[in-house]
Parts: structure tokens; C-alpha cells; sequence
């Protein structure tokens, strides 16, 4: 006779998991969890104590709600993947490992979910209750009928922050950028807001350029975003969207991953696209049509060559400026002005940047 038994994971087990996230990183998981439920807005707001330090953060969605049909499926799962699934705009969902909602444990002694689902043309509403040190349990009140619209407010309670409040809050602002400056570029109807200021992404933008790529018979636009920063979890990547502004496909460019901060986007829209019947992102099964699938793969070539046209220049610059800070420095060769010390030092440059533009 075979024994079969369940394999258990700990709150302590739970915690040793989560221990890499900080706060910032904390924030960012719930204000994903907003948009992976179709949310448009998510709101952050930071309320203080009388020694001016955090002690309560929520985070409010106009989302979907957390139907209490699915509430199991949703809170007992625990890094179980839901690969493939995507939203309604057609993002992947980021947070569809389960864990998002336990990263608070760090810094607030529990959670509160405030959430209102639709159902049977009704709207319903009902808490969820998780504390810090049970983290593998939660609590649900029975849903009401309620008049209020869809979505979610959760409540982090006696937060314990290191730092003081304008720093922290500076830091999430700017771990927010990082981790969503792409996706709000992708979406422009999606929007961020802390303590009721919208997250402003523009300085992040390095530079955008609009290319325009023709064939016989139909020309594409295709938006460039070159980024000042690393995305913190997204690669440099070509995005597709059909008239509709859904993502469709995507696709990491050949300058992925080169470890020389060219951190890229390139989005493309168009009506070529309404007719994908991939839904797994494969370029192979794109479309029916095997024109359309050589249009699209030519078009992606002719993407990748661009980037390298803009690649080049930022790499001079690059080595420029590497050239100055050591010659400030003083660890670039000392030349006298003389023709052949010039042409030695001209020498030496023209290597640097040849080495930077490889």
C-alpha cells in the first residue's frame, strides 16, 4: 500500500522565500497585481504618525476585484505558475506566481484587502485579512451586494520603515519608474499615482525617435524609446499591437542583454496585426498567411538593423566621455603638444572608441 502525503511549506519557509524583496520592490508587486486585474489607475498613499514616520501604506486599483468564486484559487496557490496568462490588453501577468501578496511581511505586521467583484450583473464586496506572522493563512468575510464600482484597496498596517518618509517615498517613486516606465509607454491610458501625483516616467526617457519602415503595399511606425536606466525586470524588446492597442506579441531585440546600458523599447501599432492568432507569442504561428509572417520577420530584421544605427552614436558618446573622465582622472597617457605625441593621442582615442562601438 502506497503512502501519500502532502508536502507542506511554513510561514518561516515563506519568509526565507520572500526575504530578497524591500519595500520598494514590495510596492511594486501590488501596483502590478492592479493592472494584472485590467485596473487603469492604482493609487499609492503614504499616511504618517506623529513622529512624521510611515506607518500605514494602501493601494487602491479600479481593477476587477478579487472574485470570492476564485478567492482559493487565487490565495492558496504559492509560487505556481500561471504561464501564458495573459491580461486583457495582452500583457503577461507578472503577478501570477501567488507570492506578490506576502511580500509585506518585512515591513507591516498585516494586510487588508478591500475588494468589490462583479457577478451576475451585481456588485459584491468583502475583506481578506493576512498577518505577518501566519502567512500561510488568511482570513475572508461573506460578500455583500454593494453599490460600489469594481476594484481593490489594500490596507499595509504599522509599517516599520528605516528610513524617513520623503526618502522612502522618493524611493519607491523611483523604483516605480524603473519597474513601469515600459508598460506605461505600451499603455498610455494606464496611469500611477502617489499621494495623488502621477508618476512622471519623462525623465526617464533618454530618447524617442519615430522610424517609419515601408514595403510594397504597406509601411509600419515604430516608436524608439532608448531608457536612462535599467528596466528593473523587463529586457529591451520589440512590442506588437494590433489597432486596438492590445499586445499581441513581443520579442527581445538582437542588442538584448550587451552590457552597455543601451537600454531599449520599440513599439509598433498597426491594423497588420488585428489578424494574430497566436496565443503564446510564437512568431512562428503569428498569422495563418505565410506572406504576412515574412512581412512581419522582415520588418522585425529591418527594427534590428535601426537599432544598431542608433546604437553607434551612443556608444561614441560613451567612449568620449570615458576618454575625459580619464584624463581628469589622470590615468589616460600624458602627451606633449607636439605633431607626433598629437598623433599618438589620436591614436589612442580612435582604439578606445573603436573598442566602445564593437
Amino acid at each position: 500500500m502506497v503512502n501519500v502525503q502532502e508536502t507542506e511549506i511554513t510561514t518561516k519557509g515563506i519568509q526565507k522565500l520572500l526575504n530578497k524583496y524591500t519595500p520598494e520592490r514590495a510596492i511594486s508587486e501590488y501596483v502590478w497585481n492592479g493592472f494584472d486585474a485590467d485596473a487603469s489607475v492604482v493609487e499609492i498613499h503614504f499616511s504618517e504618525n506623529a513622529l512624521k514616520a510611515i506607518d500605514k501604506i494602501v493601494i487602491t486599483d479600479n481593477g476587477t476585484g478579487i472574485d470570492y468564486g476564485k478567492l482559493d484559487e487565487k490565495f492558496k496557490k504559492f509560487l505556481e505558475s500561471s504561464k501564458g496568462t495573459k491580461s486583457s490588453d495582452g500583457h503577461k501577468l507578472k503577478g501570477k506566481n501567488g507570492y506578490g501578496r506576502l511580500t509585506f511581511y518585512k515591513f507591516a505586521t498585516d494586510a487588508k484587502w478591500n475588494t468589490c467583484f462583479s457577478f451576475g450583473g451585481k456588485q459584491y464586496e468583502y475583506s481578506i485579512n493576512i498577518a505577518s506572522e501566519e502567512l500561510k493563512r488568511y482570513k475572508s468575510s461573506e460578500p455583500l451586494e454593494s453599490t460600489k464600482r469594481t476594484g481593490t484597496e489594500v490596507i499595509l498596517n504599522n509599517v516599520n520603515i528605516e528610513k524617513g518618509s520623503k526618502d522612502f517615498i522618493n524611493d519607491v517613486r523611483k523604483y516605480l519608474i524603473a519597474d513601469f516606465s515600459w508598460f506605461l509607454t505600451l499603455n498610455p491610458t494606464k496611469h500611477i499615482f502617489i499621494d495623488n501625483e502621477e508618476l512622471d516616467i519623462g525623465g526617464y526617457i533618454g530618447e524617442h525617435d519615430v522610424w517609419t519602415i515601408s514595403f510594397p503595399k504597406k509601411t509600419f511606425r515604430a516608436d524608439f524609446f532608448r531608457w536612462n536606466g535599467k528596466l528593473n525586470e523587463e529586457y529591451s524588446k520589440f512590442y506588437y499591437l494590433n489597432n486596438s492597442n492590445n499586445l499581441v506579441h513581443e520579442e527581445t531585440t538582437r542588442l538584448n542583454k550587451k552590457g552597455d546600458n543601451f537600454w531599449h523599447t520599440v513599439i509598433v501599432k498597426d491594423s497588420f496585426y488585428d489578424d494574430v492568432i497566436s496565443e503564446n507569442f510564437e512568431e512562428s504561428s503569428l498569422f495563418e498567411d505565410e506572406n504576412k509572417i515574412k512581412i512581419h520577420r522582415s520588418l522585425e530584421n529591418k527594427l534590428n538593423i535601426n537599432l544598431k544605427e542608433k546604437r553607434r552614436p551612443f556608444l561614441h558618446a560613451k567612449a568620449i566621455q570615458y576618454i575625459e573622465k580619464c584624463q581628469d582622472n589622470e590615468t589616460f597617457p600624458v602627451f606633449k603638444n607636439n605633431p607626433w605625441d598629437n598623433v599618438r593621442k589620436k591614436e589612442l582615442e580612435n582604439l578606445v572608441i573603436e573598442f566602445y562601438e564593437v
